[in-house]
Protein backbone atom coordinates (compact mmCIF):
# COMPACT_ATOMS: atom_id res chain seq x y z
CA UNK A 1 0.00 0.00 0.00
CA UNK A 2 1.63 3.66 -0.83
CA UNK A 3 -0.32 6.43 0.50
CA UNK A 4 0.91 8.51 -3.01
CA UNK A 5 0.49 7.28 -6.67
CA UNK A 6 2.28 9.14 -9.70
CA UNK A 7 0.90 9.11 -13.07
CA UNK A 8 3.79 8.25 -15.99
CA UNK A 9 3.00 7.59 -19.70
CA UNK A 10 3.22 3.52 -20.08
CA UNK A 11 6.22 2.86 -23.10
CA UNK A 12 5.75 -0.30 -24.14
CA UNK A 13 7.36 -0.24 -27.26
CA UNK A 14 10.36 2.48 -25.91
CA UNK A 15 13.39 -0.34 -27.11
CA UNK A 16 13.51 -3.44 -28.87
CA UNK A 17 15.89 -6.01 -30.36
CA UNK A 18 16.25 -7.11 -33.61
CA UNK A 19 15.60 -10.38 -32.41
CA UNK A 20 13.45 -12.37 -29.91
CA UNK A 21 15.89 -15.35 -29.70
CA UNK A 22 19.12 -16.50 -30.20
CA UNK A 23 20.83 -19.68 -30.61
CA UNK A 24 24.48 -20.67 -29.89
CA UNK A 25 25.56 -23.78 -31.62
CA UNK A 26 29.09 -26.30 -31.51
CA UNK A 27 30.48 -24.49 -28.41
CA UNK A 28 33.49 -25.74 -26.10
CA UNK A 29 33.93 -25.71 -22.25
CA UNK A 30 35.96 -22.22 -21.74
CA UNK A 31 35.26 -20.83 -24.97
CA UNK A 32 34.67 -17.80 -25.11
CA UNK A 33 31.86 -16.59 -27.70
CA UNK A 34 30.78 -12.97 -28.74
CA UNK A 35 27.19 -12.60 -30.31
CA UNK A 36 26.07 -9.50 -32.04
CA UNK A 37 22.75 -8.11 -31.46
CA UNK A 38 21.37 -4.52 -31.33
CA UNK A 39 18.80 -2.41 -29.50
CA UNK A 40 16.64 0.51 -30.56
CA UNK A 41 15.71 3.29 -28.96
CA UNK A 42 11.73 4.32 -30.55
CA UNK A 43 11.27 7.32 -28.16
CA UNK A 44 11.47 11.41 -29.36
CA UNK A 45 14.05 11.34 -26.29
CA UNK A 46 17.60 9.56 -25.33
CA UNK A 47 17.25 6.41 -23.28
CA UNK A 48 19.49 5.80 -21.06
CA UNK A 49 20.44 2.06 -20.70
CA UNK A 50 22.05 1.60 -17.60
CA UNK A 51 21.06 -1.79 -16.38
CA UNK A 52 21.91 -5.48 -17.38
CA UNK A 53 20.54 -8.94 -16.24
CA UNK A 54 21.42 -12.39 -17.37
CA UNK A 55 18.96 -15.44 -15.70
CA UNK A 56 22.76 -17.45 -16.12
CA UNK A 57 25.86 -16.42 -14.90
CA UNK A 58 27.40 -18.09 -18.19
CA UNK A 59 26.17 -14.61 -20.14
CA UNK A 60 27.17 -10.99 -19.79
CA UNK A 61 27.30 -7.85 -21.41
CA UNK A 62 30.59 -6.78 -23.02
CA UNK A 63 29.98 -2.81 -23.16
CA UNK A 64 30.45 -1.20 -19.91
CA UNK A 65 27.25 0.71 -18.87
CA UNK A 66 25.46 3.17 -18.35
CA UNK A 67 25.28 4.26 -21.80
CA UNK A 68 23.17 6.71 -23.51
CA UNK A 69 21.00 5.91 -26.66
CA UNK A 70 19.92 9.10 -29.21
CA UNK A 71 16.21 8.86 -30.25
CA UNK A 72 15.78 7.02 -32.77
CA UNK A 73 19.32 5.20 -33.19
CA UNK A 74 20.02 1.41 -33.31
CA UNK A 75 23.12 0.50 -30.83
CA UNK A 76 24.98 -2.37 -31.65
CA UNK A 77 26.04 -4.53 -28.81
CA UNK A 78 27.56 -8.07 -28.11
CA UNK A 79 26.89 -10.98 -25.28
CA UNK A 80 29.36 -12.71 -24.02
CA UNK A 81 28.93 -16.48 -23.53
CA UNK A 82 31.68 -18.34 -21.08
CA UNK A 83 30.72 -21.65 -20.36
CA UNK A 84 31.88 -23.86 -17.68
CA UNK A 85 30.30 -27.09 -17.74
CA UNK A 86 29.15 -29.69 -20.45
CA UNK A 87 25.11 -29.00 -20.70
CA UNK A 88 22.63 -26.91 -22.48
CA UNK A 89 22.24 -23.47 -21.24
CA UNK A 90 19.15 -21.09 -21.89
CA UNK A 91 18.95 -17.60 -20.06
CA UNK A 92 16.71 -14.68 -20.63
CA UNK A 93 18.57 -11.34 -20.99
CA UNK A 94 17.50 -7.93 -19.22
CA UNK A 95 18.22 -4.99 -20.87
CA UNK A 96 17.04 -1.69 -18.66
CA UNK A 97 16.95 1.82 -17.99
CA UNK A 98 16.31 2.13 -13.88
CA UNK A 99 16.11 5.46 -11.81
CA UNK A 100 13.86 6.98 -8.93
CA UNK A 101 10.60 7.20 -11.49
CA UNK A 102 10.17 4.56 -13.60
CA UNK A 103 11.52 1.35 -15.07
CA UNK A 104 11.81 0.46 -18.64
CA UNK A 105 12.30 -2.87 -19.47
CA UNK A 106 12.97 -5.28 -22.73
CA UNK A 107 14.37 -8.88 -22.54
CA UNK A 108 15.38 -11.55 -25.04
CA UNK A 109 16.53 -15.55 -25.01
CA UNK A 110 19.09 -16.88 -25.50
CA UNK A 111 19.77 -21.39 -26.04
CA UNK A 112 23.23 -23.40 -26.76
CA UNK A 113 23.17 -26.46 -28.09
CA UNK A 114 25.49 -29.16 -25.49
CA UNK A 115 28.60 -27.31 -24.88
CA UNK A 116 30.94 -30.38 -24.98
CA UNK A 117 34.66 -30.52 -23.98
CA UNK A 118 37.18 -30.34 -26.37
CA UNK A 119 38.31 -33.74 -25.05
CA UNK A 120 35.33 -35.24 -26.73
CA UNK A 121 36.12 -34.93 -30.53
CA UNK A 122 40.41 -34.72 -30.22
CA UNK A 123 40.74 -37.39 -27.14
CA UNK A 124 40.61 -40.80 -28.10
CA UNK A 125 42.78 -43.52 -26.60
CA UNK A 126 43.96 -41.67 -24.02
CA UNK A 127 42.70 -40.70 -20.52
CA UNK A 128 43.89 -38.12 -17.98
CA UNK A 129 43.28 -38.96 -13.84
CA UNK A 130 43.21 -36.12 -11.29
CA UNK A 131 43.91 -36.85 -7.79
CA UNK A 132 43.08 -35.96 -5.14
CA UNK A 133 38.96 -34.66 -5.46
CA UNK A 134 38.23 -33.01 -3.55
CA UNK A 135 41.88 -31.88 -2.77
CA UNK A 136 43.52 -29.22 -0.26
CA UNK A 137 46.91 -28.21 -1.47
CA UNK A 138 48.46 -30.31 -4.02
CA UNK A 139 46.47 -32.04 -7.41
CA UNK A 140 48.05 -34.42 -9.63
CA UNK A 141 47.79 -34.59 -12.84
CA UNK A 142 48.45 -37.97 -14.86
CA UNK A 143 48.09 -39.03 -18.58
CA UNK A 144 47.55 -42.31 -19.54
CA UNK A 145 48.67 -44.17 -22.77
CA UNK A 146 51.04 -41.94 -25.43
CA UNK A 147 49.21 -38.86 -24.04
CA UNK A 148 51.69 -35.52 -22.97
CA UNK A 149 50.48 -32.74 -20.62
CA UNK A 150 51.54 -29.43 -22.29
CA UNK A 151 50.04 -27.43 -19.53
CA UNK A 152 47.36 -26.72 -17.21
CA UNK A 153 45.35 -23.59 -16.21
CA UNK A 154 42.86 -23.55 -13.34
CA UNK A 155 39.59 -21.82 -14.25
CA UNK A 156 36.70 -20.62 -11.62
CA UNK A 157 32.95 -20.62 -12.23
CA UNK A 158 32.63 -17.47 -13.62
CA UNK A 159 35.17 -18.34 -16.28
CA UNK A 160 37.98 -16.62 -14.60
CA UNK A 161 41.81 -17.67 -15.03
CA UNK A 162 43.12 -18.13 -11.74
CA UNK A 163 46.33 -20.41 -11.97
CA UNK A 164 48.21 -21.61 -15.07
CA UNK A 165 51.39 -24.16 -15.01
CA UNK A 166 53.30 -25.44 -18.41
CA UNK A 167 54.13 -28.92 -18.20
CA UNK A 168 56.41 -29.67 -21.31
CA UNK A 169 55.56 -32.89 -22.12
CA UNK A 170 55.45 -34.45 -18.97
CA UNK A 171 52.88 -37.48 -18.57
CA UNK A 172 52.61 -36.69 -14.49
CA UNK A 173 51.91 -33.36 -13.02
CA UNK A 174 51.33 -31.63 -9.47
CA UNK A 175 49.47 -28.13 -9.08
CA UNK A 176 49.14 -26.50 -5.89
CA UNK A 177 46.14 -24.86 -5.48
CA UNK A 178 46.54 -24.17 -1.64
CA UNK A 179 46.42 -20.36 -2.72
CA UNK A 180 42.81 -20.34 -3.51
CA UNK A 181 39.52 -20.29 -1.87
CA UNK A 182 37.70 -22.85 -1.31
CA UNK A 183 35.25 -23.82 -3.81
CA UNK A 184 34.11 -25.45 -7.20
CA UNK A 185 37.18 -24.81 -9.96
CA UNK A 186 37.78 -26.12 -13.73
CA UNK A 187 41.02 -27.72 -14.81
CA UNK A 188 41.66 -26.90 -18.49
CA UNK A 189 44.34 -29.38 -19.57
CA UNK A 190 45.87 -29.05 -22.87
CA UNK A 191 47.76 -32.53 -24.09
CA UNK A 192 49.78 -33.21 -27.11
CA UNK A 193 46.35 -35.04 -28.53
CA UNK A 194 44.11 -32.50 -27.68
CA UNK A 195 42.10 -30.63 -24.66
CA UNK A 196 40.14 -31.69 -21.80
CA UNK A 197 38.61 -30.31 -19.00
CA UNK A 198 38.51 -31.74 -15.48
CA UNK A 199 35.77 -30.03 -12.03
CA UNK A 200 37.65 -30.28 -8.92
CA UNK A 201 36.47 -29.20 -5.48
CA UNK A 202 39.26 -27.59 -3.54
CA UNK A 203 38.45 -27.43 0.84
Amino acid sequence: MSYKVEKHPWETNAISFGTAEIFIGDTHVFDTVLVDFELTNHLETPFLLNGFHSSDSAFDLVESLPVEIAAGETLPLQLRFIPTEERSYTAVISLFTDNQQFRNARQFRVSTSVVTGVADQNMQASEIRVSPNPVHSIVNIRADGKTSIQGVAVYNLFGQLMLEKKAEGSTNISLDVSSLQSGIYFLKINTNSGQQSKRIIIH
